[in-house]
């Protein structure tokens, strides 16, 4: 690959009420962080020679950035967005990523009212590293043919957690704080799928299977047509309840 010299992006956040960042990758590698700047976003755009860089519109409360890329282009190497995201404000964050070989997003502590993530083809890896000090009202996670996995998906704070994922392997571990009821619902086809949870946590699961097979681990017990970890059974709260509709999938669920 023929690199050009990293571009810059630099943006402030804007004087506006819920704000919305979206970032659209046509095939990219994704790489983004917490930021430890009052700025929204800081970071490099890299792509090969001769490519012709990135774009920042505006519509409404919507603040986009994204590239252009083709066929041709992609022939001589992934462009990069090396990015890290800012704190000081709450915002609704949106990304849509095409086919990517390694995508690495870290959204530990950043204050995300709302996460909606698409992505087609190739790799990627969410990380929660530390808790979200917004309460979000959503996080959507809808992968193509890609290998996936999302971590610490407790430090979201999310209310509302919806994961679709087509043929690929998936690995979901809610590890993390989790500070209020959280309704995960999880689709998932061909997949290898594999969820975690801690033990600690109050865990209710309910699961369609569709010509495929689950495996349970160890905590769980079966109650009212669905598997209740230890903490669920004692009445212990918040609760986490996990609505898992799987296809030709094989299903791994397991406590930590």
């Amino acid at each position: 690959m023929e690199e050009s010299n990293p571009v810059a992006i630099l943006i402030d956040f804007p004087d506006i009420s819920d704000p919305v960042l979206r970032l659209t990758a046509a095939p990219a590698r994704l790489q983004i962080v917490p930021g430890e700047v009052d700025r929204w976003v800081t970071g490099t755009y890299t792509e090969v020679e001769g490519g012709s860089g990135y774009k920042l519109t505006t519509s409404g409360n919507t603040t986009q950035l994204s590239n252009d890329w083709n066929v041709v282009k992609l022939r001589k190497g992934l462009p990069v967005f090396d990015l890290e995201l800012g704190r000081s404000k709450p915002y609704g964050l949106i990304v849509e990523s095409g086919a990517s070989d390694k995508n690495r997003c870290d959204f530990g502590g950043l204050p995300l009212t709302s996460l909606d993530f698409k992505q087609g083809a190739g790799e990627i890896v969410l990380d929660f590293a530390a808790p979200n000090p917004e309460e979000m009202t959503r996080f959507t996670v809808s992968s193509g043919a890609a290998s996936v996995e999302l971590r610490n998906l407790a430090n979201a704070n999310a209310a509302e957690i919806a994961i679709t994922g087509a043929a690929a392997a998936m690995l979901i571990d809610f590890c993390g704080e989790l500070r209020r009821d959280t309704v995960a619902r999880i689709n998932s086809g061909m997949a290898d799928l594999k969820i975690s949870a801690p033990k600690e946590t109050a865990v209710k699961i309910v699961a369609k299977t569709t010509l495929g097979q689950m495996k349970v681990g160890d905590g769980f017990m079966t109650k009212e047509g669905a598997y209740w970890s230890e903490a669920a059974v004692k009445g212990e709260t918040p609760v986490l309840t996990i609505d898992l509709t799987t296809a030709l999938a094989s299903a791994k669920i397991w406590l930590v």
